[in-house]
């Protein structure tokens, strides 16, 4: 049963949306591109991370993005296939400790290259395969999760898709992010496809433009949006907690409870948390 959730307080709020500013960028046009580790372990798991370099790019290559040769948009490319091999891509170390950071990159899935179309929609078979998006705090000696997906031949579309995160609870001086993917224990040569990585970026800021309506995903809907006052949160999913930040990616609220009836006009990003302590982010505008 879908449980509805509704929240009351009163947060000072910012009125505009900001404008975000590149700290730094990787369009993956140079590779292996300077200060990335390229490594791989035959583990299926995250563990501690890579346990070889991928010095030759044996595992993770440059190709164009969806291997749309017309575009030639450089990107990462892996190849899904065969089983027990984990392949990283691991970022240069951040100092983030000032806050309001993001980061964001764009993902897609094709078939393989060996196909009679390497653009074309992974196959759908069964996998055990999963993609992960990591993130340390402690310069890589440990990770955790901002995005997982299991059979990302499924779960990835066969599109440029882009995908940001707020990092207002990540302010470490030793940031490190990685993509990470797994083609599990399970040989899959049938479902035989690429997932391809492109334009990494982390910035100041929180872009909060939103469209009309209610703003909906797998687990959580977050409506009316735009709202003049109450906010509803629909999910399948327990609901822990509910934190509002403004513009700049701070942290200014925190509760169970939404009202932004007496709060000032502008935007806000909404970050619902579940008692599993995953968590999505949606946009908002107070009216």
């Amino acid at each position: 049963m879908k449980t509805i959730y509704s929240f009351a307080l009163a947060i000072l709020a910012y009125c505009g949306a900001s404008a975000q500013t590149n700290v730094y960028t990787q369009d993956f046009t140079t590779f292996t591109p300077q200060n990335w580790y390229m490594g791989y372990s035959y583990d299926p798991t995250v563990g501690t991370g890579p346990q070889q370099e991928d010095m030759y790019n044996a595992y993770l290559v440059q190709r164009s993005f969806l291997n749309n040769q017309t575009n030639n948009n450089p990107s990462v490319s892996v190849e899904m296939y065969s089983a027990g091999l984990s392949c990283w891509a691991i970022s240069p170390s951040f100092d983030l400790s000032a806050g309001g950071h993001s980061v964001s990159f764009d993902y897609g899935a094709a078939s393989g290259i060996y196909s009679n179309d390497p653009t074309a929609q992974a196959p759908q078979g069964q996998t055990d395969d999963v993609f992960k998006f990591l993130i340390s705090t402690d310069n890589g000696t440990t990770w955790q999760e901002l995005e997982s997906v299991n059979s990302p031949n499924i779960g990835i579309p066969n599109a440029r898709t882009t995908k940001t995160y707020a990092l207002s609870n990540f302010n470490s001086a030793t940031t490190k992010f990685a993509f990470y993917t797994s083609n599990g224990s399970v040989p899959d040569w049938g479902t035989d496809y690429v997932l391809y990585f492109d334009d990494f970026k982390i910035q100041t800021g929180v872009n909060l433009s939103t469209n009309e309506g209610a703003v909906k995903n797998k687990n959580v809907a977050i409506y009316p949006n735009p709202t003049h006052g109450a906010v509803y949160v629909k999910s399948d999913k327990e609901v822990k907690s509910i934190e509002i930040y403004d513009f700049t990616g701070k942290l200014v609220s925190k509760g169970t409870k939404i009202d932004l009836t007496s709060s000032v006009s502008g935007n806000y990003l909404v970050k619902v948390i579940f008692k599993d302590n995953s968590f999505v982010t949606e946009k908002i505008i107070k009216k």
